[in-house]
């Protein structure tokens, strides 16, 4: 079963070898982090200074910090799933 899950998780995340996955996984990751940290300085002045477009510029906004919180979220949960698939269950790092 974990053999099958880790499978699926591969052909997503583009593995090549094992170590090279997470280099994808982090270019992603932050190229989506810098969209969304962008269309929320752009909406910024928009929701300031234009008060005809405020609340779409408003609604771009939290859209922005709920995309990147979800970013954030998996992340650290994709994170976790490759710590657990590919754990070694003799040698363990951590204390």
């Amino acid at each position: 079963m974990v053999q099958q899950i880790k499978a699926f998780f591969t052909r997503f995340v583009g593995d090549k070898g094992g170590s090279e996955a997470w280099k994808f996984r982090r270019k992603l990751i932050f190229g989506s982090f810098r969209l969304g940290v962008f269309v929320i300085l752009v909406m910024l002045p928009i929701a300031i200074f234009m008060p005809e477009l405020q609340q779409l510029a408003i609604e771009a906004i939290q859209a922005m910090v709920g995309m990147l919180s979800i970013i954030v979220s998996a992340y650290v949960g994709g994170a976790v799933v490759d710590d657990r698939l590919n754990r070694n269950k003799d040698k363990d790092i951590e204390p």
